[in-house]
């Protein structure tokens, strides 16, 4: 098995369309249908993904073998804590129409196929070099047809030109490539030898809808600097400084695992300024790279974003101090044991947090006081 580990590595992402790819040889070709019917048009999301190889796909650690290469079965394992555990397999027939996921993603009609690579020509592909600084080297591919849509986004290829729409209630936006895109992703990063990691601080002063107030008061982040992260709502975002001499810090809001750039927030660093999280709730808030104002009874959950179920890595905290609460959610800190309560019509029930709580698409986490 070849293991995808490389302390730093990042990973380039080329976006392009209606390119020759000639049928490469170990590769697993997965086409999309919208039925069982494979002499249709393919269509949805696509990959053509190295076989034998560990690779970081959609936030999962997954590989494509055969145990017996004469058998007409591939296997999908699943794998934790940087490609070292294998935790789930999946067995799918070749050549067949399945119903086939990417683990947590919808199940969808599809082909895999060893031989037949049946990607269209007007496909627009996002091409990952898993090797490479510099757009060289061995690839996989996500691929979504021409013409498909669905709730995060549209796609389509005019004139060998990609054209894709980051959307969300409905609204989309074109969103402008940079064919040079370099970005690091977090998921892929061994983390593990950096001691210097620094942080942007994200202090709350009251919300919008009250007043501001003189102590924390709110929900607060702690997040890692110049590390594109999932914030489990179909956005990434990623925070860094242009200039690292100025007062100001640049948030990113990122769609497709951190390949597409959809919009920049400037903030003016540990001055008051109005502040939400793409769609969360907007606070009166601070945004420190010096001081971290968080209380030392806010309840945090703690997500360790390299670690799905080990709850073990890099992290970074969203935090909610003593007393919050809305019409749906209440957070204490009592005697440093954190008490959470789901709300509904005044009725709240408490919520059973303890130990390491298995993330998806956003990490492992905890929660404490």
């Amino acid at each position: 098995m070849m293991k995808i580990n490389n302390t730093f590595l990042i990973l380039i992402v080329g976006l392009v369309c209606l390119v020759d790819l000639s049928v490469q040889s170990n590769f697993i070709y997965i086409t999309p249908y919208s039925s069982d019917d494979v002499s249709s048009t393919p269509y949805g999301i696509g990959y053509n993904i190295p076989m034998d190889t560990c690779l970081t796909v959609n936030g999962i650690d997954v590989m494509f073998h055969q145990a017996d290469p004469s058998s007409n079965n591939v296997t999908m394992t699943e794998f934790l804590d940087n490609c070292t555990t294998a935790h789930t397999h999946y067995s799918y027939r070749l050549d067949e129409v399945v119903g086939f996921n990417l683990f947590y993603g919808p199940k969808y009609n599809a082909t895999l196929s060893l031989k037949t690579n049946a990607m269209p020509s007007d496909a627009v592909q996002y091409i990952y070099y898993y090797y490479s600084n510099f757009c060289s080297g061995p690839t996989y591919t996500i691929y979504f047809t021409n013409g498909y849509s669905d709730s995060d986004g549209k796609y389509f290829c005019n004139n060998d030109e990609p054209q894709v729409f980051a959307c969300y209630n409905g609204n989309c936006v074109q969103v402008t490539f940079d064919h040079s895109l370099v970005i690091g992703l977090a998921f892929l990063v061994d983390l593990s030898t950096q001691t210097t990691l620094s942080y942007i601080y994200i202090t709350p002063y009251g919300s919008n809808e009250t007043a501001k107030t003189d102590t924390p008061n709110g929900v607060g982040y702690i997040f890692p600097m110049d590390t594109c992260l999932d914030m489990n709502t179909g956005t990434n975002i990623l925070f860094h400084q242009e200039d690292p001499n100025s007062n100001s810090v640049t948030m990113s809001r990122m769609i497709n695992y951190c390949t597409t750039l959809v919009e920049n927030f400037t903030f003016t660093l540990d001055e008051m300024t109005t502040f939400n999280i793409i769609y969360g709730p907007s606070f009166y808030s601070t945004l420190s790279l010096k001081t971290n104002n968080m209380p030392s009874d806010a309840i945090q959950f703690s997500y360790y974003y390299d670690s799905r179920k080990t709850c073990v890595g890099p992290t970074y905290t969203k935090y909610y101090t003593n007393g919050y609460s809305t019409s749906t959610s209440k957070y204490y800190c009592n005697n440093n044991v954190p008490a959470v309560f789901s709300c509904s019509d005044d009725n709240c029930t408490q919520l059973n947090y303890s130990g390491c709580n298995s993330g998806f698409f956003y990490g492992s986490y905890i929660v404490h006081c």
